[in-house]
């Protein structure tokens, strides 16, 4: 890591703690205060005097900017765009573009390697930092969030639940027939996932531990009754996973890929057979009934620059993870699954296995649509590594009730189309959330909140920002 960037992460750091130690009336006037621009341009931070300085036009030509929108979307730029956002803004290195930032003042983009040079340069004092969604003044050495409504986050489609849904918002009655999942202590990671898994209308038979333990609570929660303590399905679980306690927060992703491959080791599943280049040998390992209801092979073809041989790589897989960009304004669910099967070039030159010299290569990936889940779960990744630790990616997602593959990748053979079941939601930050999830039962749309289970109307029911979603496969496609 160069000087620059490691000063400008130190910067970012004691923006962080001036914050959390300044006196109470700046911080009382960050809450009461919006900060950056409204749409408007007429709303300002009062706390911190140099936002004036703002360069509204200059902030929005960039993000106009085709080439940028598509480098800060993930997409791969073309050496060509790549030159041309180099002669722009050359503060940054566009071949390896990494801690990127935009000054507020002049609206051009700047990396962590030129981050003192640059915001030291008179009123150049405003920094957007599009990796941790937040804004840093270099003179007042404070950080101000990043408020719905205001110009930064119409940009970068910024959403936060400020008021999330509670049993006590909704507008229709108590379900009567759905039993809730009592809190272990930091439990609502399982819970928000387990009430999902549950209530699909078809899943996985056994009677191995883990799979017994996941069916008697299944039962147990289509009786009528109180909230359940689920502490033998969690003993069981315990026995192959013994890291995730229940107790401390943890991630609902990473316990539901865990749950359904202990499921899938349970039913003799293997994963023989990907390192050929048989198709057919390749789909003998979807080989479990847990296979049937959700897995599915990603194909990845990798095309040398140099010698134009293409290598191709079969995962086996029961979760599509789709990236969403940290910046660029809202996107949709289907732009995410475009993105994602769209060509890429890895920032590293690879050996190739044919001609094995180092080259740029392109990468393709594809779902053998001959086997299309009967249950589509969709990862949306809202978490990453920033310079101070983690951070929450608060992008909007619009996502539709009804999924159409052929649509999406048009010319596939065997194409389906989903219809949404429900999702896993978070709200909150990193250190201090909470998990939850909608589910469409019957037509009927509830919210699962840990030992409460409510009926939730349509348009409520599908307001809130998804984390996983779970898609059932139309009966015609069955």
């Amino acid at each position: 890591m160069g000087k620059g960037a490691k000063n400008a992460k130190a910067r970012q750091q004691a923006a962080k703690n001036s914050r959390k130690s300044g006196n109470r009336g700046n911080q009382r006037n960050q809450q009461k205060n919006k900060s950056g621009p409204s749409k408007s341009g007429k709303s300002y931070v009062q706390s911190c005097q140099h936002f004036k300085f703002i360069n509204e036009d200059a902030v929005r030509k960039i993000f106009d900017s085709r080439e940028f929108s598509k480098a800060i979307s993930g997409k791969s730029l073309t050496r060509l765009e790549k030159n041309r956002l180099q002669n722009i803004h050359p503060e940054v290195s566009w071949y390896h573009p990494e801690d990127l930032y935009i000054c507020l003042v002049c609206g051009k983009a700047v990396d962590g390697k030129h981050y003192d040079s640059h915001f030291d340069k008179g009123n150049h004092c405003l920094s957007l930092s599009l990796d941790e969604q937040s804004i840093t003044c270099t003179k007042c050495h404070d950080e101000i969030g990043i408020e719905p409504g205001t110009l930064c986050a119409e940009l970068l489609g910024i959403e936060k639940c400020i008021t999330p849904l509670t049993a006590a918002s909704t507008s229709v009655s108590k379900g009567e027939d759905l039993r809730g999942l009592v809190n272990l202590g930091n439990s609502c990671w399982m819970n928000s996932v387990l009430q999902m898994l549950v209530h699909l209308p078809v899943f996985t038979k056994g009677e191995a531990t883990l799979t017994t333990a996941f069916n008697n609570l299944r039962s147990s929660l289509f009786e009528k009754g109180k909230a359940i303590r689920p502490s033998e399905f969690v003993r069981a679980f315990k026995t192959k996973i013994d890291f995730l306690d229940v107790t401390d927060q943890q991630d609902a992703y990473e316990f539901l890929v865990l749950l359904l491959d202990c499921l899938r080791d349970e039913q003799g599943g293997s994963s023989k057979g990907l390192n050929s280049n048989d198709v057919d040998v390749v789909k003998q390992c979807l080989n479990t009934p847990l296979d049937d209801l959700f897995g599915f092979i990603l194909k990845t073809e990798m095309k040398c620059e140099k010698c134009c041989q293409i290598q191709t790589l079969f995962e086996r897989a029961a979760v599509l993870t789709l990236f969403v960009p940290f910046a660029g304004g809202a996107t949709t669910l289907i732009d995410c699954i475009k993105l994602f099967f769209s060509d890429s070039s890895p920032d590293d030159e690879r050996e190739c296995e044919f001609c094995k010299e180092k080259a740029d290569c392109i990468m393709t990936p594809s779902l053998l649509s001959e086997h299309m889940p009967n249950i589509l779960v969709l990862h949306l990744s809202r978490f990453r590594m920033g310079k101070n630790g983690f951070v929450k990616n608060n992008v909007k997602v619009d996502f539709p009730e009804l999924l159409d593959f052929n649509e999406i990748m048009p010319g596939g053979s065997n194409h389906a189309t989903y219809k949404l079941f429900g999702y896993v939601t978070h709200y909150g930050s990193i250190d201090s959330g909470h998990y939850t999830s909608i589910g469409n039962i019957n037509d009927q749309y509830y919210l699962f909140d840990d030992d409460t289970v409510s009926p939730v109307d349509k348009e409520k029911g599908l307001q809130l920002q998804p984390y996983i979603m779970f898609y059932i496969k139309n009966e015609e496609n069955v």
